[in-house]
């Protein structure tokens, strides 16, 4: 026998090698299947699989081990909501909202796929439906901050500020470290007019991330508008030191000056501001609306 007739006759030995090895896996599953405990452990190590999948960004892995683990344990609501939750990802609208509402259906008491599926209802600009849904969140994890601040921004989104303001406050409550639920709230009371409140909210979101520029840029915009010139202009400045290649701050550093008629001033900062784009733009001209001026067109 030659060497390729060796060669062939090992990569014969290797196929039917193989194909023994596939069968008695089959099997192997098929007996892990049936042992209760053993499925429990199975379905759990691919759920860790597929999380790691979707971390990595293989989100067509992630699923075909989520669609495994749900074949496994189909009456398991937390293996149907990350299903759901996979198919969000991909913008797979029709299969997620199957996924999810099975979810539902299984443990209407489990608030996470309520969350997803209010997600999907929110890109789709149906926020009453969002609403609902994250309002049953809410009810269901009173203690979770992050479902109460969903809540409350459903409501902002239905203009219902005196009610988004409650959820919100409780949420940055629960949250008393997390900036941003005190940011959106002082946000939703800019809407209602209370700017001194959202000025305090804003000053401490400040202290709490002090090197968040956009936080800094939103505080001294507040503080320009109830007549806080000084206060305003050096927390632009400190904004300007964090992101020194920032334009639109620089620019909006200008503009203040000229709000204040020192057009000299103005015009020597101006100087130094760099070109600005549309988004910039559109970022001025929302800062200066909130200090009082239309746009910059009132200069």
């Amino acid at each position: 026998m030659n060497d390729i007739d060796n060669f062939t006759e090992m990569d014969r030995f290797s196929q039917e090698r193989f194909k023994e090895l596939e069968k008695m896996r089959e099997e192997d599953e098929r007996l892990r299947e049936e042992d209760a405990d053993l499925k429990a452990e199975t379905a759990n190590l691919r759920l860790r699989l597929a999380d790691i999948y979707m971390k990595e960004g293989k989100h067509s892995k992630a699923i075909a081990e989520y669609k495994k683990i749900v074949k496994m344990e189909p009456e398991n609501a937390v293996f149907q909501t990350r299903l759901g939750d996979a198919y969000l990802v991909l913008e797979e609208s029709a299969a997620a909202i199957k996924a999810l509402k099975k979810a539902i259906y299984l443990d209407p008491n489990l608030p996470d796929p309520r969350s997803s599926i209010a997600d999907m209802y929110m890109r789709h600009g149906q926020y009453l439906d969002a609403h609902e849904q994250y309002k049953t969140a809410a009810r269901l994890a009173p203690k979770s901050a992050y479902y109460q601040y969903l809540y409350g921004e459903s409501l902002a989104k239905l203009s219902r500020y005196k009610e988004a303001k409650t959820a919100l406050k409780q949420a940055a409550i629960l949250a008393k470290d997390t900036p941003y639920y005190k940011f959106r709230l002082a946000t939703v009371m800019l809407l209602t007019g209370d700017k001194k409140a959202a000025y305090d909210l804003l000053k401490s979101v400040v202290k709490l991330a002090p090197y968040d520029d956009y936080y800094v840029v939103r505080y001294a915009s507040v503080a320009i508008s109830l007549g806080k010139m000084q206060e305003g202009g050096k927390a632009i400045q400190k904004a300007i030191t964090i992101r020194p290649n920032n334009n639109a701050y620089k620019y909006l550093y200008a503009l203040l000056f000229l709000f204040n008629h020192d057009e000299d001033s103005y015009n020597a900062l101006l100087k130094n501001s760099g070109r600005i784009d549309e988004y910039d733009r559109i970022f001025i001209n929302k800062r200066l609306k909130e200090w009082g001026a239309v746009s910059q067109k009132d200069f």
